[in-house]
């Protein structure tokens, strides 16, 4: 045989070897992904190359905790009470929370003397837009609509409801 067809037939044996490795190499087992290879093969020169480039990406996956919350969701009653110059008067209370926020609230007049019924009306009609939509936390009222011992008495109600909500 003749020194250049040794070399040829040399070539074509080292780029079946190649080929066939490049393909067990680009075969996926069960936990890789197949990759682009790029194969170079110099059929100028008596020698054949290879060179095979391999890439991993990996991802990562971060899941934030959800937040602490301080209160239960849930609806919550109580009743509140003050003492009036008429006697003692009452009121129902009812605050829904979720997400530490009051999203809706009602409140029951239940004073019998005509004077304090006013108060608690007045009271009544005007404390929502103070408490709705607000945190639980941040709510303190000083005096709504004139009613100083209902508001006061509606606060002492509410860290009631704080406590048999909490947590």
């Amino acid at each position: 045989m003749q020194p250049t067809t040794k070399k040829v037939i040399g070539g074509i044996v080292v780029i079946v070897v190649a080929g066939v490795a490049l393909a067990r190499l680009n075969t996926p087992s069960n936990n890789e992904v197949a990759t682009p290879t790029n194969t170079n093969i110099d059929t100028t020169s008596e020698n054949a190359t290879t060179s095979s480039a391999v890439s991993t990406t990996t991802t990562t996956t971060t899941t934030t905790p959800p937040p602490q919350r301080t209160y239960k969701d849930g609806t919550y009653n109580t009743i509140g009470s003050y003492r009036s110059p008429a006697g003692t008067d009452t009121f129902g209370l009812t605050i829904t929370i979720k997400d530490d926020k009051v999203v809706s609230t009602s409140f029951d007049i239940q004073a019998k003397p005509e004077a304090s019924k006013r108060y608690q009306q007045g009271f009544a009609e005007e404390y929502r837009t103070q408490v709705v939509g607000k945190s639980v936390d941040s709510i303190n009222l000083s005096i709504v609509s004139g009613a100083s011992l209902t508001t006061k008495s509606f606060m002492d109600a509410l860290v009631t409801i704080k406590a048999e909500a909490k947590a």
